[in-house]
């Protein structure tokens, strides 16, 4: 094999700009989105849910833009975080900053595991239960080795896989958001914005102040943006170190659009206390009832499956990459072999 052959089988092996956006949103998406309607409206009402939306996409925009820059001044460091954490500041943070977040995603590997039996009790009614029964660990193991496998073929298989899952779960969202608009009212999106009043006939129960409200968000915006970071962990893998930066601003727009556009306009089909009690995942509850049909719930159910699919391959690549860099320089092996 000569040498341009062998840099164009290395080329291969890499994720182009579309590959890293699928990676940078399915990380973030996970389950998250198709339950978004019942876990805001939980804690707010419209105007608290707006304005939760403007501040989270200000904080995370900053957080995406820090990112961004780290990538532009050392586009050399192709580790992530772990890197930039050794290069800032020592071999001591650089360690802590590789395993904190090696832990976090072996957590988030069990959490994926747990909703997808769960999920897929549904279409086993009674065999996987609340995902955390015998015949769940053995279906969860199976399926962990074998998106393990699928990761271990290469970038390029397991990147076109995560595309089309992307994708997938990406059009069952536009579907729903058509499907919303369609039945969108505007007196009950208006209707006790600020929930502040009592209406039992929409089953709206006073939040509090509109600030405690946003307060009371938080929690459930920023932990939908865990993973934006998945470009620059994954950039020593990217075909073009400089379409990291992009890649990572595009994926977060599209979260922030998508988040919001199903939060909110929900709200011009439900009001948030009716909202509020819908059975999880309450996308899917909405689609059944606005299509009249259990199809809705079927659908929903498929595309969660999807999404959590990409989701969890994105993080068994970034859980699998950053031992990776770290044993490469020697940050683990004293410490754990």
């Amino acid at each position: 094999m000569d040498d341009a052959e062998r840099a164009k089988k290395a080329e291969a092996g890499k994720m182009g700009f579309v590959g890293l956006v699928a990676l940078c949103v399915s990380a973030m998406v996970g389950s998250g989105v198709f339950d978004l309607p019942k876990n805001m409206s939980q804690v707010a009402g419209v105007t608290a849910q707006m304005l939760a939306w403007i501040t989270t996409a200000i904080g995370i925009w900053f957080i995406a833009e820090t990112f961004v820059i780290l990538s532009d001044v050392k586009p050399d460091l192709q580790a992530g975080l772990y890197k930039y954490g050794e290069v800032g500041f020592g071999p001591f943070t650089g360690f802590f900053t590789a395993w904190g977040y090696f832990v976090c995603e072996c957590a988030a590997n069990a959490a994926y595991a747990v909703l997808t039996m769960s999920t897929l009790d549904y279409f086993f009614p009674g065999t996987f239960t609340g995902g955390n029964n015998w015949p769940s660990v053995i279906g969860a193991s199976i399926i962990t080795w074998a998106l393990t496998a699928l990761v271990l073929r290469g970038v390029e298989v397991s990147s076109s896989v995560q595309k089309f899952a992307t994708a997938i779960m990406l059009a069952v969202v536009v579907v729903f958001l058509v499907t919303v608009i369609a039945h969108f009212n505007l007196n009950t999106f208006t209707t006790n914005a600020n929930a502040t009043q009592s209406i039992p006939s929409r089953g709206d129960k006073p939040m509090g102040s509109v600030m405690h409200q946003l307060m009371s968000t938080m929690m459930v915006t920023l932990w939908l943006f865990g993973g934006v970071e998945g470009a620059v962990v994954m950039s020593g893998k990217a075909r073009n170190p400089r379409q990291v930066p992009k890649a990572t601003i595009t994926g977060f727009i599209i979260c922030i659009i998508m988040y919001t556009l199903v939060g909110m306009l929900s709200l011009g089909v439900y009001s948030y206390g009716q909202l509020a009690h819908l059975t999880s995942p309450s996308t899917a509850y909405i689609l059944t009832d606005l299509w009249h049909s259990t199809i809705g719930r079927d659908v929903i159910t498929v595309a969660l499956l999807f999404a959590v699919f990409s989701s969890w391959i994105s993080w068994i690549q970034m859980l699998g990459g950053r031992i990776k860099f770290a044993l490469f320089t020697a940050n683990f092996d004293q410490v754990h072999f």
